[in-house]
């Protein structure tokens, strides 16, 4: 891929900007380095490895902050309270929008691990590779006001954890994540351990959406021993359209406080298809719809072995659904492995197509055969394969003459990708109608084969004959695959300044 990006450079007016980044080790230092965002400074916080104990929330009031990993080992950052029952609230309180939180453990708090603030109008939140552990409330919170019409749209969700690590909650007012009024939320690729009450009221849901909620898609999550698993709606608070498939949900046989595995409730409109329950307890259904604002649901190509149930007025269709699978269909119920054991004729092709349907829980191809299967897994399919991806610039500032070359370098970590890959290009800091803006710079075709390191040089020419303007530059890497523009899960950057 050769792109003349001098031509990119001048859309930009000159303008001298803060550093990009900020690395931190210390909770003081992590506190300080968030104060500085908030006043106008580097907006991307790197922590090295280490245990942050914070004496108070993070609250995230400027736009566009980062805050990660230098590692991008969740498990070797860990940012945490004062314990449920201490002084510190949240770990971040955000009402800004653009935040990104990856790569970290937040645990400890007597609220929220994270609280967006829908009723600021924060939108495009990205919590990515996070493991949520241990608070007092639900541990990710997208807020709202009755009656203020801000809300928060397109956040996305997507290979975190969240877990309690003594097996059950700390009381019922427990949650996975919690959304309210939210628009165009994605939460997908995730596991939810353990969610459950002590109490004889039931810990809210996994994943739940609801206060008229609207266009969610949860897909490909893993739910384990939850109260209830994924809702939409609650009561007359409902939800409008979205999507939920390719999850499996599995309950022991618990039965203290166990309900629905997804539950619709006042939410129109919304399509329900390949998941996969497996209930161990005696809880009769697995999937409800309830209330007559729930109209035109559809459900298809579930596969469980409870009841799917309309309720107290719900109205919907339900096509190629099985409520009676045996635990032999599986690889290993008990600890949620609700993969396919074999070929089940009753399962395998036996599905409807799907508009929007193409992959499976592991983002397998679908259809594989003759037809889709039911449930989450699509037998016999293969993974598509995913990258470990890295960007390397040559130097990190650049003037007049100076020779600019960025690589692309891939691994595949499974099977063979061949795919279009995307250079994007932020700018940290200029005069556009944002003070920060993304672009795609084009794409090249390229095939990366398991365990064969291919290395693609992006950009290698020489720097144009121009005044130097102390602009801050940030590339990301990202794929086209089946015609889904998407970022890889373990994203490559790399700054500069030009």
């Amino acid at each position: 891929m050769k792109l003349f990006f001098s031509v990119i450079v001048c859309v930009f007016l000159p303008m001298i900007s803060n550093a990009a980044s900020v690395t931190v080790g210390t909770a003081a230092e992590l506190a300080a380095a968030i104060e500085s965002a908030n006043a106008g400074g580097a907006d991307t916080i790197l922590l090295q490895d280490g245990l942050y104990t914070l004496d108070n929330m993070l609250w995230v009031s400027a736009d566009h902050v980062t805050v990660r990993s230098v590692s991008g080992n969740r498990t070797a950052v860990i940012i945490e309270g004062q314990g449920m029952t201490g002084g510190v609230s949240h770990i971040f309180n955000v009402p800004g929008s653009y935040f990104t939180a990856r790569d970290m453990t937040l645990r400890r708090v007597a609220n929220h691990a994270v609280q967006i603030h829908g009723n600021a109008g924060a939108s495009y939140a990205t919590l990515q590779n996070l493991v949520f552990q241990d608070t007092f409330e639900q541990m990710v919170k997208i807020s709202y006001e009755s009656g203020n019409p801000n809300r928060s749209s397109n956040g996305l969700i997507e290979n975190c954890r969240f877990e309690y690590t003594a097996g059950i909650g700390p009381q019922y007012y427990i949650g996975g994540v919690d959304g309210h009024y939210c628009l165009n939320w994605i939460v997908r690729d995730n596991e939810f351990h353990d969610i459950q009450s002590p109490e004889s009221d039931l810990a809210e849901h996994a994943i739940h959406f609801w206060s008229d909620s609207e266009g969610t898609i949860v897909e490909r999550n893993l739910i384990v021993n939850c109260d209830r698993g994924i809702g939409f709606g609650l009561g007359d608070r409902g939800h409008i359209s979205g999507i939920v498939r390719n999850n499996m949900i599995y309950h022991d046989s618990n039965d203290t406080n166990c309900d629905v595995a997804i539950g619709l409730e006042n939410a129109s409109d919304v399509r329900v298809y390949n998941n996969t329950i497996w209930y161990n307890s005696t809880y009769p259904n697995a999937i409800e719809y309830r209330f007559a604002g729930s109209t035109g649901v559809m459900l298809a190509n579930n596969l469980c072995n409870r009841a799917i149930a309309d309720r107290d007025g719900a109205s919907g269709t339900e096509t190629a659904n099985i409520e009676n699978a045996l635990s032999s269909w599986f690889i290993q119920p008990s600890t949620g492995d609700l993969h396919l054991a074999s070929g089940i004729a009753a399962v395998v092709d036996q599905g409807i197509a799907v508009e929007g349907l193409t992959d499976d829980f592991d983002r397998d191809s679908r259809p594989f055969g003759a037809g889709m299967d039911i449930g989450a897994d699509e037998w016999g399919a293969t993974a598509p394969g995913m990258l470990q991806i890295s960007l390397l610039l040559n130097q990190s500032s650049y003037g007049s003459g100076d020779r600019f070359r960025l690589d692309w370098e891939g691994v595949s970590e499974s099977g063979t990708v061949t795919a279009d890959l995307y250079i994007l290009l932020e700018v940290l800091s200029g005069y556009w109608f944002y003070p920060s803006w993304t672009t795609a710079l084009g794409s090249t075709p390229a095939t990366v084969n398991p365990g064969m390191p291919t290395t693609i040089t992006v950009f290698d020419f020489t720097w144009p004959d121009i005044d130097p303007v102390g602009i801050p530059i940030r590339f990301y890497s990202a794929v086209m695959r089946t015609g889904t523009f998407e970022l890889q899960s373990n994203v490559a950057s790399v700054e500069a300044t030009i």
